[in-house]
């Protein structure tokens, strides 16, 4: 309570507060993706995390963690394990060699040093130390702050690749586009905040020559390694399936009406990234 009195909180409304969220039948914890973005986001999260195992709240009807990301498949890229310290399932560079599932669906060595995050990416380009830069349906120029610091850094990238569906500013200052489809011309699974995972349907025919991101990376990757090919989006999914422990047994049989929860099974708890 002497905490919370240097807070100007007086103790009687924070034993109030806490009454309330001890006794609430339900409770949702829901914060932005700016709230975990300044310097003490990771431990905010962290309190989050920790309120919401204290009373109990993980894996409990209407209750929970919700994180509203900027974008809808978010939770789902997360959960693929595109954040610089991570794999797919939430895996650590630490705890790979603990972890020998990539090895038997993947071939070749995986670091074992975490990666470079977004702001570090845009300071080292803008040094000149970044020979090939690949942007995946993001137009930085267009969504973040500091262009004319992020344009100058991209232009000092040796090879940059864009992969959008349209021709972005970013597009512009790129060495090669791929043309990519949109949400309702591409099949696959997307993952809310609710870590409900849907399946996405190809509502409208491609235009062009473009293809879907899946197809993109696949046909890139069975150019340095022939042995492997994806043959539909279904394909990759069994693979996400075979990898990520909470999306163990979520076909896509399953997930036809309406999706599912991720880890139902309370044997394999959500991991969160603070990172």
């Amino acid at each position: 309570l002497d905490t919370v009195a240097r807070l100007n909180l007086l103790p009687s409304t924070f034993e109030e507060i806490a009454r309330s969220l001890a006794n609430a039948s339900s409770l949702a914890l829901v914060f932005s993706e700016d709230f975990a973005a300044d310097a003490q986001g990771v431990s905010k999260v962290e309190a989050i995390a920790n309120l919401a195992m204290l009373t109990a709240r993980i894996g409990q009807p209407h209750s929970g963690i919700y994180p509203l990301y900027r974008h809808i498949n978010a939770q789902g890229a997360m959960d693929m394990g595109m954040t610089p310290g991570s794999y797919p399932g939430h895996i650590g560079v630490s705890e790979l060699k603990s972890n020998d599932r990539f090895s038997k669906v993947w071939s070749g060595n995986l670091p074992e040093s975490v990666g470079l995050d977004y702001r570090t990416v845009i300071e080292t380009a803008h040094q000149s130390k970044i020979k090939g830069l690949y942007l995946m349906g993001e137009n930085p120029l267009a969504t973040e702050p500091e262009r004319e610091k992020i344009q100058e850094a991209l232009k000092q990238v040796e090879f940059l690749v864009v992969q959008d569906m349209f021709l972005t500013q970013s597009g512009e200052l790129a060495d090669v586009v791929l043309p990519s489809t949109g949400f309702v011309e591409q099949e696959g699974t997307l993952t809310n905040t609710e870590r409900r995972i849907q399946k996405l349907r190809a509502a409208l025919p491609a235009p062009g020559r473009a293809l879907p991101d899946w197809r993109i990376l696949a046909d890139l990757l069975n150019q340095f390694d022939p042995e492997t090919s994806y043959g539909d989006a279904q394909s990759v999914y069994q693979e996400i399936m075979a990898l990520v422990p909470h999306y163990q047994g979520l076909t896509y049989e399953r997930l036809e009406e309406g999706g599912m929860l991720a880890s139902a099974d309370l044997k394999k708890p959500l991991e969160f990234a603070t990172g």
